[in-house]
């Protein structure tokens, strides 16, 4: 794999040789009265000798614009904004060198803002670096359409059907307004509560750390993200909606936001009643459900992020009644200061049935079939608190503080009925169970991150600590009747136990940074990381004492005490280079020690100490062809430890049936990554192309284990594993690789006024498992091909197509004949149509088709959702609609899992038809203009302009003078 990587940046480093110096037309665009900035103006060149050549830029948070692949010439530059007078004039390019037209100035129109006519063109998307850029006013939405139906239209950009947003083939992770956190790191809450039309640009980029922005030197802990761009002239007011519904089987929902702009203040408040599966807010994995997966691994070392994921849960299965606010502020506290806060809360109740097949790799002879019926019931209490403040002590010095606080209280119960057979249909065990959790934590993380400039341009260094706390306390009470059905006998037993579970984690890193320039085109990064983590795990499990009628027998084979240490020092160097805008590679080194201590003290005292030597490797490589194609090459290593819960050796045992537990001698993970990205925007045409390839190969890679018992077993501590039943564990095995391919051509289709959005992607993973101690590798290979038509044709008719197929390849070297191929279809076709004095039509229909899972699961389905509406008032804000929600009654839930030790296929609960009429109004009070403000913190890279690889700075702004200005 190094030897690949090596090889491909030696290959694209020849471009440098030969790369000539480009033309070009930069400058910078502000008020010429407050002399601020203007952000999101259109720049227009065009040629003089050829007029049907038009080039196109846009000015950044900065005011600057820059405008490439030019030869030398006569052009006319056009320059309009919002709110302003348009700018025309004409300009040379000679000599072949570059020209800079320093500070350009345009003058406020007297006329009213609704009268204002801008001249020229507007691009529908631009490249801006590794930026992509997207105009809002280049496609249309109802007049009600939110943030999430804009971006769902532009080109590269989709939106699944669970709210998620892929962007250029890989997940948005985070979504800013004007550069600032909303409603923390949940892409679905910002997209679904901003209205589309306050979007003025739509920014797509990969957002480094606030550290590795600082430095320009990328650390790995990139995230896809949107920007959205707010008009000028929706800065200033008020906006949001409120609805309310009721309908048939009880069913209600209601809720709303609203939101307070005055310029920098913006306050925003959302909330939540339903009882219709509208999940808008998710939140983490619930306390009691996981493990605690993780670990304590990072780039070769902890650099933690907190773990706590503002409102990001994904959807939940069955059916869920939520309750749930949230408030979000944000401000500038003078001239120095800015502040991001949010706080929310939410209540679930979950109700679900679920159904699952799973096919066990036993042997290479034979093979094992579970069934499982669940019945089960959930609460979940949650409250978040996120806060980020920004301070610019000087124009040398400023501090980053993130707190983040979040606390849940986890209420369960469930009825699971499993049982085991063989394949000719025989019965070999089976269990009925009655579990109740109630589980209560709380996680407090945080990170100090100061900044420091030195007078010598490039001279920087930086110190980041991070520190987090977390604790789980939780009792589980378990009952359950068994039978195992062996020869010449068969037998049962019940279990009737309380567990108690008290966990904590504590954990402090910090991360030292120091730049040096070497040259105009070279930088060197000195860097030098420690982190230190401390584990605790203690579960005691009662069994029910018949005389005192109380659970005081102590199992001890079913309790452990168990103590975890994780240690790691790294130092490492990286070294810069930039040939020109175009080319610039960055390759690093950096060398690990890491120690790994557990220390169990009940039933029995056992101590493990491993000590792990590392060496460490990145690079990168970004190759700019003109403003329209960019490509960039990834090569990194990390390290990732066992968390306390897979070291941690107690039995589990809450479905006896299938027993779990840890494993004290588990070793570091390290996984070698290579990631290709490929991007080209056509303004011309507004076609885009971006392709995705990502190689991941692991080393001690942290799999599982599972032992079916063919005659009862005893194991460490007394514990019983009867004959059928299986005990799983977590172990280290090589051979893990994973391949990740995607690829999205955007384009307009004129002839149907719409944007078509063609994808394809290739997927392959190979993962290892230890089956009755023999090695099994579960190898799945996949193939997908979106493709997305979204019209752009009017305010009042507006539609979304889109059919996926997949193909899906199963085969594991344990048991060939268990090998499957199994094929899927979606199409989904939504229409929304205003028509006749304010009435609005919605239909909503999804159709979806499994073939190769079996027969109960093949059936096909088709949910249809219609709606009819009116808009009232005279600027038709309100709205009566009435909805049914699946029109055929034909709703299924179907989902397939392949693992290392079993191919399982699954139903769960969902909604049947229902209807709801819902009254919503729209609240819209703009108070005009409110044009940006002079930025208050100032670019601190290497090289002038956005940091390589780092999309738009954090907060929409640069922070401090940048040592090239």
């Amino acid at each position: 794999m190094k030897k690949i990587a090596f090889t491909i940046l030696i290959a694209f480093l020849s471009f440098s040789y030969s790369w000539a110096q480009e033309l070009s037309v930069s400058g910078t665009l502000q008020d010429s009265q407050t002399k601020t900035p203007l952000i999101g103006a259109t720049v227009v060149l065009t040629s003089q000798q050829d007029t049907s050549k038009k080039l196109f830029g846009l000015t950044d948070t900065q005011g600057h614009f820059h405008i490439g692949n030019l030869s030398n010439g006569k052009y006319r530059l056009n320059i309009s904004y919002l709110g302003y007078q348009t700018l025309q004039r004409l300009i040379s390019i000679e000599n072949s060198q570059p020209l800079n037209l320093g500070v350009v100035y345009l003058q406020p129109t007297k006329t009213m803002l609704q009268e204002v006519k801008v001249v020229g063109q507007v691009p529908p998307s631009q490249m801006k670096g590794d930026t992509v850029e997207y105009n809002a006013q280049a496609y249309k939405t109802n007049p009600n359409a939110t943030a999430e139906d804009l971006v769902g239209k532009m080109p590269g950009i989709i939106v699944n059907k669970d709210g998620s947003v892929t962007a250029h083939g890989e997940t948005v992770q985070k979504v800013l307004v004007d550069g600032k956190p909303f409603f923390g790191d949940d892409p679905t809450t910002a997209l679904r509560n901003l209205p589309a039309e306050i979007v003025d640009k739509v920014e797509v980029f990969d957002k480094m750390s606030d550290q590795a922005q600082f430095t320009g030197f990328d650390d790995g802990q990139s995230q896809k993200t949107i920007n959205i761009v707010t008009r000028p002239d929706r800065r200033n007011g008020q906006f949001g909606k409120l609805y309310a519904g009721y309908g048939s089987d009880s069913r209600y929902s209601l809720g709303g936001n609203i939101n307070f702009f005055n310029g920098d203040r913006r306050i925003s408040l959302i909330g939540m009643s339903n009882n219709v599966n509208q999940q808008n807010f998710a939140f983490q994995d619930l306390l009691g459900v996981t493990g605690g997966g993780g670990g304590f691994g990072g780039r070769g070392g902890y650099r933690g992020a907190g773990g706590i994921g503002n409102f990001l849960v994904g959807q939940q299965n069955g059916i869920v009644t939520t309750n749930s606010i949230g408030l979000n502020y944000s401000d500038d506290w003078g001239k120095k200061i800015t502040v991001t806060g949010s706080y929310f809360f939410n209540t679930t109740n979950n109700h679900n049935q679920q159904t699952l097949d799973r096919t066990y790799f036993v042997s290479q002879n034979a093979n094992q079939l579970y069934h499982e019926n669940d019945l089960s019931s959930a609460t979940n209490y949650n409250h978040r608190v996120n806060l980020r403040l920004e301070y610019q002590i000087n124009d040398k010095n400023s501090i980053i503080f993130t707190p983040r606080f979040n606390t849940q209280t986890y209420n369960s119960s469930s009825a699971v009925a499993g049982a085991y057979f063989t394949t000719d249909s025989a019965l070999v065990s089976q269990t009925n169970t009655q579990r109740n959790a109630h589980n209560n934590g709380y996680n407090f993380a945080d990170d100090l991150l100061w900044r420091h400039a030195f007078n010598k341009r490039g001279r920087t260094i930086s110190l980041n600590i991070h520190t987090e706390f977390s604790e789980k306390n939780g009792t589980n009470l378990l009952q359950a009747t068994n039978s195992y059905y062996k020869d010449p006998s068969n037998s049962f037993d019940t279990t009737y136990q309380q567990s108690q579970l008290n966990s904590h984690t504590n954990q402090i890193s910090a991360n030292l940074d120091y730049t040096e320039p070497i040259g105009q085109k070279s930088q060197l990064l000195l860097t030098y990381n420690t982190s230190y983590t401390s584990g605790y795990s203690n579960k005691n499990t009662f069994q029910f004492d018949p005389v005192k009628q109380q659970f005081s027998m102590l199992d001890t084979g079913l309790t452990n005490d168990y103590k975890s240490y994780y240690t790691s020092n790294q130092l490492g160097a990286s070294y810069r280079y930039r040939a020109n805008d175009n080319l610039f590679f960055t390759a690093g080194l950096s060398y690990q020690i890491a120690n790994l201590e557990g220390d169990r003290v009940f039933p029995m005292d056992f101590t493990v100490k491993r000590t792990f030597y590392n060496l460490l490797g990145n690079a990168m490589l970004r190759y700019k062809i003109g403003n329209t194609k960019n490509l960039r090459v990834f090569f990194r290593t990390s390290t990732n430890a066992p968390s306390i819960s897979q070291l941690q050796d107690v039995v589990d045992n809450s479905n006896p049936l299938q027993l779990s537990t840890g494993n004290p001698n588990l070793k570091q993970q390290t996984t070698q990554s290579v990631f290709v990205r490929y991007s080209a925007v056509n303004t011309d045409k507004n076609r885009m192309f971006f392709a995705f390839l990502g190689i991941q190969q692991s080393q001690n890679d942290i799999t599982n284990a599972t032992i079916t018992a063919m005659q009862d077993s005893v194991l460490a501590h007394g514990v019983v594993l009867n004959k059928g039943s299986q005990l799983t564990y977590p172990v280290n095995l090589n051979g893990a690789w994973s391949i990740r391919s995607f690829a999205t051509l955007g384009l307009p289709l004129k002839f149907m006024k719409s944007n078509l959005n063609l994808s394809g992607g290739i997927n392959y993973s190979r993962s290892p498992g230890l089956v009755n101690n023999i090695k099994n590798y579960a190898n799945n290979f996949g193939i997908t091909f979106p493709i997305v038509i979204s019209s752009n044709i009017s305010e009042n008719l507006d539609f979304t197509l889109s059919y996926t197929p997949n193909y899906n390849i199963v085969k594991n070297s344990i048991q060939p004949n268990l090998n499957s191929n199994y094929f899927s279809n979606s199409a989904s076709a939504r229409i929304n149509w205003i028509f006749w004095k304010g009435f609005e039509l919605d239909n909503n229909i999804t159709y979806e088709k499994y073939n190769g899972l079996g027969e109960a699961y093949d059936k096909p389905y088709l949910l249809w959702n219609a709606s009819i509406g009116k808009h009232f008032f005279k600027k038709q804000n309100g709205e009566l609609q009435l909805t049914v929600f699946d029109l055929l009654k034909q709703n299924r839930s179907i989902n397939r899992n392949v693992t290392e030790t079993y191919i399982e296929n699954s139903t769960t609960s969902v909604l049947q038809q229902y209807f709801l009429l819902t009254f919503t109004y729209n609240l819209r009070n703009f108070k005009g203009a409110n044009f940006p403000q002079p930025n208050r913190d100032h670019n601190f890279f290497m090289f002038p302009g956005r940091p390589p690889g780092g999309g738009p700075p954090p907060g929409g702004r640069v922070i401090m003078h940048g040592p090239d200005e």
